[in-house]
């Protein structure tokens, strides 16, 4: 936003920022280690987006010293400044007053009880609460306020509402659990919108919004219900957790929260975990209903848990429980040496019924690429939410 310099030379330029820094780390001058997101997390140091920039360490005179020499660095050779009018320092809980007085005087930055808005979403480090997203339902009113409904017809309405109302909500649901009374708030005014209320009269709402929620195939207007997209936006971030997608905020997670368990094993929420872990596993038996499996070379498949048969059933559904000792079993451990499934060794767990299913899938191969999991739709497998919100409505 009016930045001078080119978007491309801007990113090369921070990246020169993010090598200094990376060098006070290498080097010990970063003094102790940057911030770990839990005991097999990763480590972070900074974290970036244009010119927006997250730094972490400990609260410690030597860390600020680093943190302060690396930006002092960066700014002599890009003849940038830190805006400190912009700028804030927030402390963990566990930082004395007299470490806080100590590293804001030597910043120069403000301290702040939460980071804010980190690109447009509420960074709060606590459970989200109504008044936290209460822009969101500003935002929405601001949009219709210039638009008097008496004066568009009901078609121009239902277009507006579709196109503006819908659109607001969906950046922040796809990282966070938004409170469901914001949403039925925005619910309130899209329906009354439609209807053509105001503060003065209210008018008959002609149809049900369980009908206006459904798909115009079936009769209804198309409306996405608000709760069922945010859970949509959330099952995205399953889906690369399920995938093993390697993203930071993945690593995080899963470093904090996942008890050194592997994702496709299942995950489990504690009472202190974050409200978004906690959203994640709630919605994890939602994605698992669906997903299904193509076979490749047998490493990733479980024989019992997975789908992977034509009819997308689980052989631990079809055979109820499955000895301990072979619950790890991947669809290669039950090829024989010349190819072929190996039925000498399954006879014993799998009915007869169930072996006919297994022999009408090409046993695996290394020539046939990494098994692929994948999900229902016209996506060519891969997760989209609005094939999920299609699938819920």
């Amino acid at each position: 936003q009016g930045d001078p310099m080119s978007p491309y030379l801007f990113v090369l330029g921070m990246d020169k920022l993010s090598h200094i820094i990376s060098d006070e780390i290498d080097s010990g001058k970063w003094k102790r280690k940057p911030m770990k997101a839990g005991r097999n997390g990763p480590s972070i140091s900074h974290i970036m987006f244009a010119d927006d920039i997250l730094l972490f360490g400990q609260a410690t005179s030597e860390s600020m010293g680093s943190v302060i020499k690396a930006l002092q660095l960066f700014c002599s050779m890009s003849g940038q400044q830190v805006n400190h009018d912009k700028s804030s320092i927030f402390f963990s809980k566990n930082v004395s007053m007299e470490t806080r007085v100590h590293l804001v005087e030597a910043s120069g930055f403000t301290e702040v009880s939460n980071i804010g808005k980190y690109l447009g979403v509420p960074a709060l480090g606590r459970s989200p609460r109504r008044n936290d997203f209460q822009y969101l339902v500003e935002k929405v009113k601001a949009k219709l306020a210039g638009w008097k409904a008496q004066q568009l017809s009901l078609a121009g309405r239902i277009t507006l509402a579709k196109s503006v109302i819908q659109a607001i909500p969906i950046y922040p649901m796809l990282s966070m659990r938004i409170p469901k009374v914001c949403l039925n708030e925005i619910h309130k005014i899209r329906r009354s919108f439609i209807w053509g209320d105001n503060d003065e009269r209210r008018h008959a709402h002609l149809i049900g919004w369980q009908t206006m929620t459904l798909p115009k195939s079936q009769g209804g207007m198309g409306f996405k219900d608000l709760h069922i997209m945010n859970d949509a936006c959330l099952l995205k971030m399953n889906w690369a957790l399920l995938k093993g997608e390697h993203h930071l905020w993945g690593q995080v997670l899963l470093g904090k929260y996942g008890r050194g368990r592997n994702a496709r094993d299942g995950v489990i929420a504690h009472q202190t975990d974050s409200v978004l872990w906690k959203a994640i596993v709630n919605l994890w038996p939602q994605l698992q209903q669906h997903v299904y499996w193509a076979v490749g070379d047998g490493q990733k498949i479980n024989v019992w848990k997975d789908k992977w048969l034509d009819d997308k059933s689980r052989i631990c559904d079809l055979i109820g429980s499955v000895p301990e000792d072979v619950q790890s079993w991947k669809l290669l451990d039950i090829i024989n040496d010349q190819g072929e499934w190996n039925f000498n060794k399954l006879h014993q767990y799998v009915p007869n019924n169930t072996m006919q299913k297994i022999k009408a899938i090409v046993p695996p191969h290394a020539n046939n690429g990494c098994d692929e999991m994948l999900w229902p739709g016209i996506n060519m497998g891969h997760f989209t939410w609005k094939e999920y919100v299609f699938l819920c409505g």
